[in-house]
């Protein structure tokens, strides 16, 4: 519904009276000023302003709703007042035409004594009965004349039983023969026409104050807040339709009732409610509240009410202020009250979020750091396992030595995993999906799982006796599992049992809004711990990021939402089964790949030897670091290539340019000064569209995609680069018939 704009009594009237003191004021009301200069008030002749204003058409088009209100608790008492001043008056007029007939009958008995004493405030009852009492007196001086008047008075008597029996359209004889009777005939009819007027204004200004009565009160009852008003006695004398609603209480049942039964509606019990503190100093009262504050004579307040008419926690915005009459006196108090529960629990969820936010801030944060770190570390990997290789090489199989460069070698593959696993982190690492079996993996990490539980937990791992072949990428599974392990380390504060344990699974019965199929086998890796386990509610949230049930600081809550978010992009599902106090199962479950098991990838067995078997083609080499640069060089020429070396983008496009016709592949670094590997990419292959290019890189996905992005299907090679793969892709590449990609 449109806003209804408020009016001005000088903008409708089109007023000049510039000495009024509301003309030309938008700040001002005019019916809350009691010295306005009213145009609608000398028009009516009204001198009751309370009348007058509810009649008027600026107070019934205002879309005022604060003033109206202010209007209503000051009139609200006169206007009942002059409905009870009109009611009295009507009665007197009825006891004293009653008094009158009483005596008229008495005369036309025959009672020349009957006189009629006073004859009351009003000014026609007192004519009239002077009138009589005349009458009266004439008749005992000339009794003999009482017959012909007694007819007269008779009919007189008539019709004044008439019109006091409403009937106004009755008229007295004024032609009689006695002059006497006429004059009172004269008298009745003229004052009966005043006395028309009289109950005529009086029924308008009943129907008018009516009118007004019953617009206030439509005015309570559609404010859309929930409203009540009691009285000086604590009674309840409004209630509208909103706080019906609210609490369900009927207005039948409420209206006239007091020893604080608007409590009761809210509170279940009688207390003290926010009107009860209006007179109170608010700093005793504010345990009642979760937030109050007095503006002038009025109260704000905010209520939290637990387990509110079976809801849970309701808020409610609370305001309460006194009722004034014209007089100034109080007497009684309105209050409403507005439900802010889903004002308050978005104001929550934005909390939440916010914390969120910082958290996911954090976590960028950390996979920015990890980025930067595996770009420097992945190169000085390449040089030590580079190095490593070449001493290996140069030493023979039958050097003693080699145990010491193996274990260099392990140590090396342990600073790979542990970049991995920062790039895992921050969740930047270039996926790389291959067959694998899973009981491989699993067996692999063993150790490294069994480093992550306390020594009071004992670890088993039990493994299906045939292969389980599934195409993932090894190090987010073995992450995976990982988080699994650490979730239920977590489960286990005073100690316990861990099992895992893989399997197969031929026909599974997927359950309701499950992403796993019927027609397909799934390899399974489940995870169990005799923990504290975990009730439902837990569990439907235990996926969710940033949910965790550790202590504050203790906890990313990343951890399960990261291996759910694993599993789906292997195509797969994790699923959760736990009850309190009996521990905690997770089942991962992967598609199985139909291959056969030689088809997997295993450990490389080849020896050092047969690892730099190369070729005699010759190389251009682009790598801005200059370890790896050199390292590289080293491994290509000891298998027997031949090499050019370029320090950035551009020396590299001059020397391809150069020996262009000499050159059998370009290895280029993805980033490099001057020009990005892209780059000179894009300008080769301008030059000779079937040249053979192999990317290399350290850095993260993201980077690499923001600085050089290269197109899907090339081939690249991720750092740390082993000697066998680095020779394995590059003989991969020469020996292909065109300048296709390995990539399918």
């Amino acid at each position: 519904m449109p806003e209804r704009k408020t009016l001005y009594c000088w903008e409708y009237f089109s007023c000049s009276n510039t000495a009024c003191p509301v003309y030309g004021n938008r700040g001002k009301t005019c019916w809350l000023e009691d010295s306005t200069h009213c145009h609608n008030r000398q028009t009516t002749g009204c001198i009751d302003k309370g009348a007058v204003c509810t009649t008027c058409p600026v107070f019934e088009k205002s879309g005022d709703l604060d003033a109206i209100k202010a209007f209503m608790r000051k009139h609200y008492h006169s206007m009942v007042m002059r409905e009870h001043q009109a009611e009295l008056v009507n009665r007197s007029f009825v006891e004293s035409f009653a008094h009158i007939i009483d005596i008229v009958e008495k005369l036309c008995h025959g009672d020349p004594t009957a006189r009629i004493d006073g004859g009351g405030s009003n000014l026609l009852v007192r004519k009239l009965a002077e009138g009589i009492n005349l009458l009266a007196e004439s008749l005992s001086d000339r009794i003999d004349e009482t017959h012909e008047m007694a007819i007269g008075i008779c009919e007189h008597y008539d019709v004044l039983n008439r019109i006091a029996a409403g009937d106004m359209a009755a008229c007295a004889n004024e032609h009689s023969s006695n002059e006497l009777i006429a004059k009172l005939g004269v008298l009745i009819n003229r004052e009966k026409a005043s006395l028309v007027s009289i109950i005529r204004r009086l029924q308008e200004a009943d129907e008018k104050l009516s009118f007004a009565y019953h617009q206030m009160r439509d005015i309570v009852d559609f404010l859309p807040d929930a409203t009540f008003v009691v009285d000086s006695k604590g009674e309840i004398i409004a209630w509208n339709k909103a706080i019906e609603e609210m609490t369900g209480c009927p207005k039948e049942e409420m209206l006239g009732s007091g020893e604080r039964s608007y409590s009761v509606a809210f509170y279940g019990e009688p207390r003290p409610v926010l009107l009860d503190f209006l007179d109170e100093d608010i700093s005793n009262v504010t345990s009642h509240y979760t937030y109050m504050k007095r503006a002038g004579d009025k109260l704000y307040a905010e209520a939290h009410i637990p387990a509110f008419r079976g809801r849970g926690d309701v808020y409610l915005w609370v305001t309460a202020a006194p009722l004034i009459d014209q007089d100034g006196q109080r007497v009684g108090a309105v209050e409403s009250v507005r439900d802010i529960t889903d004002y308050r629990k978005a104001e929550l969820d934005r909390m939440h979020l916010e914390a969120q936010l910082r958290q996911s801030q954090k976590m960028e944060a950390i996979g920015l750091l990890a980025g930067g770190i595996a770009h420097d570390f992945n190169n000085l990997l390449t040089a030590i396992i580079g190095y490593t290789s070449l001493l290996q090489y140069r030493l023979g199989p039958a050097s003693d030595l080699h145990h010491y460069l193996d274990q260099i070698n392990i140590s090396v593959d342990r600073a790979s995993r542990l970049t991995q696993d920062l790039l895992a982190f921050g969740r930047k690492r270039i996926l790389n999906p291959e067959a694998s079996d899973l009981n491989q993996i699993v067996h692999n990490i063993r150790g490294l799982l069994s480093r992550l539980l306390t020594e009071d937990i004992r670890f088993e791992i039990i493994f299906e006796r045939d292969p389980l072949l599934v195409l993932v990428d090894r190090g987010m599974i073995e992450q995976v599992l990982m988080n699994l392990i650490a979730n239920a380390r977590d489960a286990l504060p005073a100690g316990g049992n861990v099992t895992v344990r893989t399997g197969i699974v031929d026909h599974l019965m997927p359950p309701p809004g499950s992403s796993l199929r019927g027609d397909i086998r799934y390899a399974v890796i489940s995870v169990t711990d005799n923990g504290i386990g975990m009730d439902a509610a837990t569990q439907e949230k235990i996926f969710e990021p940033f949910y965790t049930t550790k202590e504050t600081g203790k906890g990313t809550g990343l951890g399960l939402s990261t291996a759910y978010g694993i599993v789906s992009q292997h195509e797969g599902t994790i699923t959760v089964y736990s009850e309190p106090g009996h521990g905690t199962t997770f089942r991962v479950y992967l598609p199985v790949l139909e291959l056969a098991p030689e088809m997997c990838n295993q450990p490389d067995t080849a020896s050092i030897q047969t690892e730099f078997a190369g070729g005699d083609e010759c190389i251009l080499l682009a790598e801005d670091n200059e370890e790896t640069r050199d390292v590289n060089r080293e491994i290509l020429e000891t298998a027997g290539y031949r090499v050019i070396t370029a320090e950035n983008g551009e020396e590299a496009l001059g020397l391809y340019r150069k020996h262009r016709h000499d050159l059998a592949l370009v290895i280029l670094d993805v980033i490099m000064p001057l020009m990005n590997g892209r780059e000179v990419y894009e300008e080769i292959r301008a030059i000779d569209p079937a040249a053979r290019c192999l990317f290399t890189s350290g850095y993260t996905a993201d980077i690499i995609h923001k600085k050089g992005k290269i197109e899907k299907g090339v081939d690249f090679l991720p750092k740390p680069t082993r000697p066998r793969e680095l020779l394995r892709t590059v003989r991969a590449i020469l020996d292909r018939p065109d300048a296709c990609s390995l990539v399918p």
